[in-house]
């Protein structure tokens, strides 16, 4: 196995411990983007399009709580990290082809 992927593996899996520790601390007041879509009134209209996330409010799957809270942002961190990975690889290969 490649030194990137063990890395990348060990940050992952490092990644999801501190979230797990971190996860039950987290604040339940509506960040800004929230607060601003609630006193410009238009919180409605957002929360209409949010429910068709596959994730809506860090819940995963219709699961809630922490578990679905863990899920989601552990999936999220798999999948940002996934595509760094990817694009990285691809842009290696690129530049070996170009040389």
């Amino acid at each position: 196995m490649k030194a990137i992927y063990k890395y990348s593996l060990l940050f992952l899996i490092a990644s999801m411990l501190i979230v797990s520790l971190l996860l039950p601390i987290a604040s339940e007041h509506p960040d800004g983007l929230e607060r601003v879509a609630e006193n410009l009134g238009f919180i409605e209209r957002a929360e209409e399009l949010y429910t068709a996330s596959p994730m809506p409010d860090y819940s995963a799957f219709g699961i809630e709580g922490y578990l679905g809270s863990f899920i989601s942002e552990a999936a999220g961190m798999a999948l940002v990290l996934g595509l760094g990975l990817g694009i990285g690889h691809l842009a290696m290969r690129k530049s070996k082809n170009a040389s």
